[in-house]
């Protein structure tokens, strides 16, 4: 009887179905290694998922506008500063001027915000306070707020947090804050400015900090403060509450007046562009911050998106040894291709699934239990969960087809190999063929060229129009250049390690071998080098894009001084007397002010007195009387500046903007900024030191030493000398440059200089010797106290230092307020990146280490049955470990740091490139030790038993 060579009906459903039977009793099989598979892929997908969730819940929508802002509300109408009738707002934020013409029309004038109220509606005003409180002997001031907070017009805006709801009297509300910072409790008596209260409940503002200090007032129970004058319009906003909307047209008309309006109706509903936007106004083009940001975000994903294919492809290749064994049995059996690719199709798609699942829940989890801390602390950092659907798709689709893709490199080897040599050795040989080290080169190559073509491309230009113009392209060029750039580098892994593992004859006897086998098993190396290379490339651009990022953040920055340091005068004039006539100034010893503060606040390191020129005082207002001197015995109307000469002037295109924003003649300190009375010190080396945060060069005292001048910045000096100018107050000239008036000079003096530049743009010009100032006739006298702090002061801190300080200079209004640098909360979400990045860099070492000794068994069991102690065996694994992590470290941070410094220098962030070299030495140093660790520690010293292999 012939035989029926037909296919089965529906036979190739039940092929598939047998293919995932035996894919999940394998995996069932080997659970050890199916879950560090599991692991390597759950971690970018997790990654991705928490910092995109992160990111978007960062993010107000427009219901979480309307709720916080206006809760119930139907609208609220406040002032709009604006200088005509030819301004409008941003729909999404009465605030913010989204459209001018920019003319001034100096007969405008605001209308009352109450008076274009619709009729219909219910008004609930809201009027801000200024209020002072004493502490000690000072008055330091805080913020009231006089409104119907517990009105159920304002659910979901004002809620009550703790303690009760007013019953009227001297009953109040606060903020949790303002506890905290003045020591309160429920039902103690709290003196302000505007009278004695006694808080009974806390509330939270949703669209405020709960660490803000607010007391809210019913409406008359709280007295204006008589140091801040009547109160005015500008602090009263008004809440309407009705049926009916408010609509654009409306909120048009209403900024036209001098008003802004948040409608409920429109922020849930926006105009269209062409509607916001008034006739002949000025565009305003953010497209290139917008394109800068996107850019940087594009850089990271798509590292991120190559990551995940990386680490799918090591976590199959890695521990693929058995797998071909398994696979070979199936074709010596009669098994065809496509069942072959079935069974692995299989594998990847049961292991894909659950790890791209349990990844977005892990990464939505941990995103969801940050905002739910950030809101329960009070917090308006993260406005609410907001899960990022489109990129969470993205990541677990490019998770799952990664693992589909490296799952099929096992079927791959075995089609390519005879079946007889698989069922002996289990294992596939790398191969020889020279097409893959071809492949990566010419892929490096390119990824050469496009980054060097985005580089020329992005310096081809000095106009920031025309570079604004650019960057989406420059952006893109830079970003498929750093992907090929790591697929290049992925596939000459194999021909590197040859490479380097060709003379080794020096190393020790673990490295040696481990540098022999890595060489010997490149199916089992290349995949677990190109791990750690995937996650350390994207953790070195996290890195170099977050440093830079701050470093731009503290360039922008206006230094009032070094970080954590605080200035205080030692003389402060006294309020006129009852006949108007001046009081004598307080004057005080700086020792005494120097120990209060000490005592007060616990975190004083040191501090320092300035000297400086005589400090203006007595300067009759208006202007100048020529008969009368700028400066006399019992008065001084002289102020010192530098001279900036024609040619350090910084380059501006004809629009007004800086031509190139990374100028050394645009940039550092006393640029644009206008002079204080303290801009020249007189001093020496600790008065360097302790002001410009330098170490002075022995050039710099020298100068000093000879009459010169230690200036902070390069744009004032001219042929190796600086302009002193005296200026008089009392005058005022046009600017040689067409800006700003300017005081006229009334003397100049030419001296030396060297340039000391400061750790950050401090507001001084520079530093004279008490010899060169008494030569010009600089009147040098104790200006201030400079006091460093160890830590930035807690608000109740600054205000029992205000205290302190005032108990001796006998002024309540005088206030201490320390240079709180760059603010922290402008870089948590880079940073969260970074460590996001760095996190899954140390798993994927860890990771593919365990992947490698599970692998590697076999090669142990063969070193223990010669003889080779569990010394040795556990010294091999380390190596190993050491070799494939380290490479891949090190190349990773070359191929994540240098597209991430390109790119950064072709945006309007190129002044600001920083390169954490410490960070990223660390980096390409811990990832390796740590993976040598874990595989010294994880590899036993006993073997279990196993079954005799052929081969």
């Amino acid at each position: 009887m012939p035989m029926d060579l037909a296919p089965v009906p529906q036979g190739r459903r039940s092929g598939h179905r047998v293919a995932m039977r035996l894919a999940r009793r394998d995996i069932a099989r080997h659970k050890v290694r199916s879950l560090l598979i599991i692991l390597l892929i759950l971690l970018p997908v997790a990654g991705m998922t928490g910092a995109a969730t992160l990111y978007q819940s960062s993010q107000r929508t427009p219901e979480e506008i309307v709720r916080y802002e206006l809760g119930n509300t139907q609208a609220r109408f406040s002032i709009l500063p604006v200088p005509s009738a030819d301004s409008l707002q941003d729909p999404l934020n009465d605030g913010m001027v989204a459209s001018s013409t920019g003319r001034y029309d100096p007969g405008f004038r605001p209308t009352d915000p109450l008076d274009l109220v619709p009729a219909g509606y219910e008004v609930l005003p809201q009027r801000m306070l200024t209020l002072t409180t004493g502490v000690g002997e000072a008055l330091v001031s805080f913020q009231g707020r006089e409104v119907d907070a517990l009105n159920p017009a304002f659910a979901g805006k004002f809620s009550l947090l703790d303690g009760r709801a007013p019953r009227g009297g001297a009953e109040v509300v606060v903020s949790p804050g303002l506890m905290e910072r003045f020591h309160l409790r429920l039902g103690g008596e709290f003196t302000t400015s505007a009278g004695t209260f006694v808080p009974v409940g806390t509330i939270r503002d949703a669209g405020a900090a709960d660490s803000n200090s607010f007391v809210y007032f019913t409406a008359g129970q709280a007295a204006a403060d008589p140091a801040t004058g009547p109160l005015t319009r500008q602090s009263v906003s008004y809440y309407l509450v009705g049926p009916e909307p408010v609509s654009w047209q409306q909120i048009r008309e209403a900024n036209a007046k001098g008003v802004g309006v948040l409608s409920r109706s429109v922020v849930l509903n926006p105009p269209p562009l062409e509607q916001r936007l008034v006739a002949g106004s000025q565009p305003r083009d953010d497209s290139s911050a917008a394109v800068a940001v996107y850019a940087t975000f594009g850089l990271v994903g798509a590292l991120a998106l190559l990551e995940v294919g990386l680490l799918a492809g090591a976590a199959f290749a890695v521990g693929a040894k058995r797998q071909v064994r398994e696979l070979a049995l199936l074709v010596s059996a009669g098994a065809e291709s496509s069942t072959i690719g079935a069974v692995v199709t299989a594998g990847g798609l049961w292991l894909g699934c659950i790890a791209v699942a349990l990844g977005a829940a892990v990464g939505l989890g941990a995103a969801a239990a940050v905002v739910l801390v950030v809101r329960m602390a009070g917090s308006v950092r993260l406005a609410g969960l907001h899960p990022d659907v489109l990129l969470t798709s993205a990541a677990m689709g490019m998770g799952l087809a990664a693992c589909v893709l490296a799952a099929m490199v096992p079927a791959r080897q075995v089609s390519r190999q005879a079946v007889l040599g698989a069922l002996k050795s289990g294992r596939a040989p790398a191969s020889k063929t020279p097409r893959t080290t071809l492949a990566g080169a010419a892929t490096l190559a390119a990824a050469a060229g496009l980054l060097a073509a985005g580089w020329l491309l992005a310096t081809s230009t000095t106009d920031p129009d025309r570079r604004a113009e650019q960057l989406p392209l420059v952006a893109t060029l830079l970003i498929v250049g750093a992907v090929l750039a790591v697929t290049g580098l992925v596939m000459l892994t194999g021909w590197t390690i040859l490479r380097l593992t060709s003379r080794t004859q020096w190393l020790s006897l673990s490295l040696r071998m481990a540098a022999r086998d890595s060489a010997r098993n490149r199916g089992r190396s290349v995949p677990a080098v190109a791990a750690v290379l995937a996650a350390a490339t994207l953790a070195s651009a996290a890195l170099v894009l977050a440093a830079s990022q701050e470093a731009g953040l503290r360039a922008s920055h206006y230094w009032t001084a070094l970080e954590n340091q605080a200035y205080l005068p030692l003389t402060v004039d006294q309020p006129l007397a009852a006949d108007g006539s001046r009081r004598p100034p307080v004057q005080v010893e700086e020792q005494v002010l120097s120990s209060a503060l000490a005592d007060a606040l616990g975190t004083v390191e040191w501090t320092h007195t300035i000297t400086a020129p005589e400090s203006l005082h007595n300067c009759a207002e208006g202007p100048a009387d020529p008969a009368v001197p700028a400066r006399t015995p019992t008065s001084n109307c002289l102020t010192y500046v530098l001279a900036k000469p024609a040619a350090n002037q910084c380059p501006r295109t004809p629009q007004g903007r800086m031509a190139d924003p990374g100028d050394w003649r645009c940039r550092g300190s006393q640029v644009g900024d206008q002079p204080s009375d303290r801009a020249i010190l007189v001093g020496g080396a600790a008065d360097i030191r302790a002001v410009l945060g330098r170490e002075p060069s022995a050039e710099a005292l020298a100068v000093l030493a000879a009459g010169g001048m230690v200036v902070t910045n390069p744009v004032f000096i001219g042929d190796g000398a600086v302009v002193l100018q005296a200026q008089d107050v009392r005058t005022q000239m046009p600017s040689a440059s067409g800006g700003a008036s300017v005081h006229a000079t009334v003397r100049s003096d030419s001296l030396p200089a060297v340039v000391l530049e400061p750790a950050v743009p401090v507001p001084y010009y520079g530093v004279v010797s008490p010899e060169t100032a008494e030569r010009l006739a600089l009147h040098p006298a104790p200006a201030g106290l400079l006091v460093q702090l160890s830590a930035y002061p807690a608000e109740s801190q600054s205000d029992a230092a205000s205290a302190a300080a005032a108990a001796i200079f006998r002024q309540p209004y005088l206030s201490f307020r320390a240079e709180p640098g760059v603010s922290q909360g402008n870089q948590w979400m880079a940073w969260s990146i970074v460590a996001v990045s760095a996190l899954i860099t140390f798993s994927a070492a860890g990771i593919t280490a365990g992947l490698s000794l599970a692998d590697a068994r076999r090669d142990h069991a063969t070193l223990a049955g010669v003889g080779a102690p569990p010394r040795l065996r556990k010294a091999l694994a380390g190596s190993q470990a050491l070799f494939t992590s380290g490479l891949g470290a090190v190349l990773g941070t070359l191929a994540g740091a240098v597209p991430a410094v390109l790119l950064i220098m072709s945006t309007d962030m190129r002044s600001a490139v920083e390169v954490p070299w410490l960070q990223l030495l660390a980096l390409a140093a811990a990832v390796p030790v740590m993976g040598a660790a874990l595989a010294w520690a994880f590899t036993r010293s006993g073997l279990p038993l196993s079954r005799r292999h052929l081969g």
